[in-house]
């Protein structure tokens, strides 16, 4: 990857992070009762109205915009951001989680809080594009949104799923606009006067090796035989006993070339295997066995089963030279983020933000 390319991909990635709540695609109003149980506080999902997916809807932008809360939720430098913005990205960041009937009052606190927070430094880094002269056009929204509608079957079909949503195509288009200023600003104005050196590739891979690195693997047989389902104890015996054969015949050598001798035997070669890949209670046998060992005899689900080990590989650090793009895009990414970390302090500091159903009753939605 060259260094242009890598510039690209890092400023796309990061805005996607930083934005990853503006373009909201949730819809509902949350009028959520309050449950226990135990000892935390949970609210119902099933309270929110309009959930996406579970209703027939109009794609009629009028319709769509007569069901949007259109009143102001937050004023940004007097640039007034509508309820509805709010209320969807909430629901999109709730329907992200692992919450399935209900959320912790807590973690729905949290949610408010991150959408919130998102809104307004969207907002401000938006206005700071178009200070510095980087606004785009409705073009340039609109040539985002054509790329995301490539992916459905015609264009009604995807009016419809913004729709469902809760939001018009003219609205979605906007959304992009904004976020496609955002990117001109990080890119333009942020990542291009960031300078990855040959030093700062060299002394960041010699810190972090370890996090490069490539994990061990061992290559694996596995050999299994039924224990037949009635039960007998005799039967279950000889199988035990055929394995045990198959396994004293296999030590140091091919665990599947003795088990084709055995017509109830099943042998499959697993591959290269990491600790990882393996699972967690065949990995602890595994990984004790050297090559060509095969491991003691398991039982597990009416069967018995065997491994062997046929070969190892370490831990491997590869060289500066195979890792030297993704080192280099890592610190763009990183200082990147720097750069956009403080830049959004001082813009927070110079901001006038309100919230105002929040005032006069303590900053909820700080963050």
């Amino acid at each position: 990857m060259d260094e242009k390319k890598a510039r690209s991909a890092s400023a796309w990635k990061y805005m996607l992070a930083v934005l990853a709540v503006a373009v909201c695609v949730g819809a509902g109003w949350w009028i959520g009762d309050v449950v226990w149980h135990g000892e935390e506080r949970f609210i119902e999902l099933s309270r929110i109205r309009g959930m996406p997916g579970n209703r027939t809807v109009s794609t009629d932008p009028e319709a769509i915009r007569s069901r949007q809360d259109n009143s102001t939720f937050m004023l940004v430098n007097g640039v007034r951001i509508p309820r509805w913005q709010f209320d969807n990205g909430v629901w999109d960041k709730i329907r992200e989680g692992k919450w399935e009937k209900r959320i912790p009052e807590k973690e729905y606190g949290k949610v408010r809080k991150l959408v919130a927070a998102n809104l307004r430094d969207v907002e401000l880094l938006y206005q700071e594009a178009v200070r510095q002269g980087l606004k785009v056009g409705m073009a340039g929204g609109e040539l985002r949104a054509r790329i995301i509608r490539r992916a459905f079957p015609n264009r009604e079909e995807f009016r419809l799923a913004l729709a469902r949503a809760g939001l018009t195509e003219k609205q979605y288009v906007e959304l992009w606009k904004k976020q496609a200023a955002v990117d001109r600003l990080i890119r333009e104005k942020l990542e291009a006067g960031v300078e990855v050196t040959a030093s700062d590739i060299r002394t960041y891979y010699d810190e972090h090796k370890q996090e490069f690195s490539i994990p061990g693997k061992i290559r694996v047989s596995r050999v299994e035989m039924d224990v037949p389902g009635d039960g007998e104890a005799a039967e279950k015996e000889k199988i035990k006993d055929r394995m045990l054969i198959i396994r004293d015949r296999a030590q140091g050598g091919n665990l599947l070339e003795v088990a084709r001798e055995y017509p109830r035997a099943r042998g499959t070669d697993l591959g290269w295997l990491s600790e990882g890949e393996a699972g967690k209670e065949p990995a602890a046998v595994l990984f004790r066995l050297k090559e060509g060992q095969v491991s003691p005899l398991r039982e597990k689900d009416d069967k018995f089963v065997l491994y062997q080990c046929g070969g190892i590989r370490k831990n491997e650090v590869p060289p500066l030279k195979r890792v030297k793009d993704e080192v280099r895009e890592t610190l763009l990414r990183e200082n990147t983020r720097a750069k956009l970390d403080s830049l959004l302090q001082k813009l927070r500091a110079e901001a006038e933000v309100s919230i105002p159903e929040r005032e006069g009753k303590g900053d909820e939605y700080s963050g």
